[in-house]
């Protein structure tokens, strides 16, 4: 569920709810839609980001290291941010060791196949936080081989992406990013007994604008979102598809949907770290073999 309300600076008294969206439930015409007092779904894990591992030719430490490209700066800030969101992407990874060395972070993976790439660790296009109008969800049948965990992300075309939660959704190319977003302003609170994250819009063509001009074709069900969900891809993962019940927004959203502290934290720390001004770039990578 996504709430709409004035910036996140005004008196947590005055905000307003003006819309609510449903974290992604199917795309049936029974799909549940809520409204501000609606229930939320249980929560889901967020999967583990998909791997690209190459054919295995032996074992090894794979160490990449990540930064600004082009002798940029880069703050403190977005560090911890793209730290917190490595932490969730590799968590099913074992025993990965993150840290922060200057203005780069060093991330080492142990037993891992040579000639696997640092994509797994770091993605160029799959990097940002992608907004993206869904066409259709579905559920594979068990059993079956249709699958695309291991398909790279394309935001600039039509394709397949899996949700957190085991579904396949058709999306469309991106109409957006993380940058409609206030940098660093997404934070994961408890809000109603349940924890979701609150986030600043812009002001303006690149931030309000950019939202609400998807939100609207969502609303409308026109043909570019006839389900009228609104996908939030991160990693080529979609991590929630809501379902828009209004044609605007302004000032922040507030993405809910019963995550616990940690899903939340990571959400947000993701957010923060996509929409940051500086992009992070992988800026060397090299493989050890074990001995």
């Amino acid at each position: 569920m996504v709430r709409s309300g004035r910036k996140r600076f005004a008196n947590r008294a005055d905000l307003t709810v003006a819309v609510a969206l449903f974290a992604i439930a199917g795309c049936s015409s029974t799909a549940p839609r809520v409204t501000p007092s609606g229930a939320t779904p249980p929560p889901t894990p967020i999967s583990a980001a998909p791997s690209t591992d190459a054919e295995s030719t032996g074992l090894g430490t794979l160490t990449v290291t990540i930064g600004a490209p082009g002798g940029q700066s880069v703050s403190s800030e977005t560090l911890q941010s793209a730290v917190a969101a490595l932490r969730a992407r590799l968590e099913m990874r074992d025993d990965p060791a993150i840290s922060i060395d200057g203005e780069t972070i060093v991330v080492m993976l142990s037993h891992t196949a040579e000639g696997t790439s640092p994509d797994v660790v770091w993605p160029g296009p799959e990097s940002a936080v992608y907004l993206r109008p869904v066409s259709y969800c579905y559920s594979p049948t068990p059993g079956s081989t249709t699958t695309i965990a291991e398909t790279v992300s394309d935001p600039t075309r039509t394709e397949l992406l899996n949700d957190r939660t085991g579904q396949l959704c058709q999306v469309g190319p991106s109409r957006g990013d993380a940058t409609v977003f206030e940098a660093g302003s997404a934070t994961a609170e408890l809000t109603g007994g349940s924890w979701g994250v609150t986030v600043s819009l812009k002001e303006g063509d690149a931030g309000e604008g950019v939202w609400n001009a998807i939100a609207a074709e969502c609303f409308e069900g026109s043909d570019i979102c006839p389900s009228h969900q609104l996908a939030i891809e991160i990693y080529g993962i979609i991590q929630s598809a809501p379902t828009v019940n209004a044609p605007t927004f302004a000032g922040s959203v507030q993405i809910s949907g019963a995550f616990t502290r940690a899903e939340a934290t990571d959400l947000a720390s993701t957010i923060n770290a996509g929409g940051a001004p500086t992009t992070l770039a992988v800026i060397e990578s090299t493989f050890t073999p074990e001995d």
